[in-house]
């Protein structure tokens, strides 16, 4: 059960602290534009943390999660572990680090559009969505 009613309240929020400023600018620059684009009728929270994994509810390491409230006055949210960020940008550069913590926000929010949809989620499909997202946004942007 949620501490709060959320019933009333849309959008997306970027929640992120103790980050690195360019994955927090990034992940900012990405969901203005994404506002433009999409639609965000129930408020989901996104965090971004420090950490370089997010262990989920069922225990397995993971780079992104999402919670889905049973309880529809309840907000949903995601967290996405940044805290490779570093050692991405140093192996892969700048551009593909970014671009590999987008996707990951994106394929959480592609689960949060199919529950808004259907009231459920699949994993079929979704990675070849949340890399179309990514691409689509790479068009409209010179660097993440």
């Amino acid at each position: 059960m949620c501490k709060k009613n959320f019933t009333n309240k849309s959008g997306l929020r970027i929640i992120g602290k103790n980050v690195h400023p360019e994955v927090r600018d990034c992940v900012i620059r990405f969901t203005r534009w994404l506002r433009k684009i999409k639609p965000f009728p129930v408020r989901i929270n996104v965090y971004l943390l420090p950490h370089s994994h997010i262990i989920a509810r069922d225990g397995d390491e993971c780079s992104a999660t999402i919670w889905i409230p049973d309880d529809p006055s309840c907000s949903p949210y995601i967290k996405i572990s940044t805290g490779d960020y570093e050692q991405s940008k140093n192996t892969d550069g700048r551009d593909n680090a970014l671009a590999g913590i987008l996707g990951s926000l994106c394929h959480e929010l592609i689960h949060y559009w199919q529950w808004l949809d259907t009231g459920d989620m699949w994993e079929k499909g979704v990675p070849r969505q949340a890399s179309a997202l990514v691409r689509l946004y790479s068009k409209s942007t010179e660097h993440p």
